[in-house]
């Protein structure tokens, strides 16, 4: 399981399976909206810096976690394919707390982070986000 079909069959899988039974919501994350002060290229994605702290990172939508770790370039990472078909990667993280193949719910908490600085890249049908088209996705 390296190919993103292959993780979308997992998640198409595991949707399926979990739908089986009535899930009752635990609790529900408060919306927050990124105030972005500034957007810097780096690779495909965007350092991108926050007016204020955003402590706790929580997914956007449904879909599952393909992989978590540590990179060289920025730091600790989590790779999201959300259910919308937007591959994610969020970066320099504080904590990350979510295991690789973990299903998603919206809003469910993915990693806490200390400092007002992210990176973000995000890919549709395999072509990277533009900053504008970054900056709607993370305003919705």
């Amino acid at each position: 399981m390296s190919q993103p079909a292959d993780f979308t069959k997992v998640r198409v899988w595991w949707k399926r399976w979990v739908e089986r039974e009535e899930m009752v919501p635990v609790h529900y994350a408060p919306t927050y909206s990124w105030a972005i002060e500034e957007m810097t290229p780096k690779g495909n994605g965007y350092v991108v810096t926050l007016a204020e702290l955003v402590p706790t990172l929580y997914a956007r939508w449904n879909g599952i976690v393909y992989f978590t770790g540590f990179t060289k370039e920025n730091g600790a990472i989590i790779r999201v394919k959300y259910d919308d078909g937007v591959d994610v990667t969020y970066g320099l993280l504080s904590e990350i707390h979510v295991l690789p193949y973990s299903v998603l719910a919206q809003h469910d908490q993915l990693a806490t982070n200390t400092s007002n600085v992210i990176y973000v890249e995000a890919w549709r049908d395999g072509v990277p986000f533009t900053e504008e088209e970054l900056r709607s996705w993370l305003s919705e």
